[in-house]
């Protein structure tokens, strides 16, 4: 069995590692070619491992979705990745084997270069958005129910929205849309 872990990222800047707001382990069982996939909650609290000075600072547990962040600040430049593969491994029993990782510009490229993908949409779903920053007017993202032709930001849009139960509907769009993705790539 090998493990893929695929992650969002939320870089709005090149300084700055933001939370991985979309992740999903995909695992892979070579002797028949299974494919089975699960989301792991961005919300979940988990522990951390003994690393550097982590446990020193009192930093013992953390959202899964800064798990990155706290070790490019806190263990070192590039260390992210190793930190959140090991957090995964003591939390989940997961040896994570190899990770696609794409910020929200290259979400929307992707989609873009795909000729969009055509996501099924269980219920319609109205959000508004700040791209530009809380001050600016906001954009409004209107998708009904049913199979929808999605641009990438569009895709992007509708994998972020909070609307619905919050956590366990984003998940659910996000699995939809890379489902779409799954279906495109055929």
């Amino acid at each position: 069995m090998s493990f893929v872990l695929l992650l969002g990222a939320d870089n709005r800047s090149a300084k700055v590692t933001g939370r991985t707001d979309t992740m999903m382990l995909v695992a892979f069982r070579e002797r028949d070619g299974a494919v089975a996939a699960f989301s792991v909650p961005r919300d979940l609290w988990i522990e951390l491992p003994d690393v550097g000075t982590l446990h020193e600072d009192g930093r013992d547990h953390a959202r899964v979705s800064s798990v990155m962040r706290v070790g490019e600040v806190r263990v070192g430049r590039g260390q992210g990745m190793a930190l959140l593969r090991e957090t995964l491994r003591l939390n989940l029993g997961v040896e994570v084997d190899r990770y696609a990782l794409i910020d929200m510009q290259g979400f929307v490229a992707v989609v873009d270069t795909l000729g969009g993908v055509e996501v099924e949409v269980a219920c319609p779903i109205m959000d508004c958005f700040w791209l530009d920053g809380p001050d600016q007017p906001c954009t409004m993202m209107d998708v009904p129910a049913g199979a929808v032709t999605m641009d990438g930001a569009t895709a992007l849009a509708f994998s972020r929205s909070r609307h619905g139960t919050g956590d366990r509907d984003r998940t659910r769009r996000q699995q939809a849309v890379m489902l779409a993705f799954a279906r495109t790539l055929k």
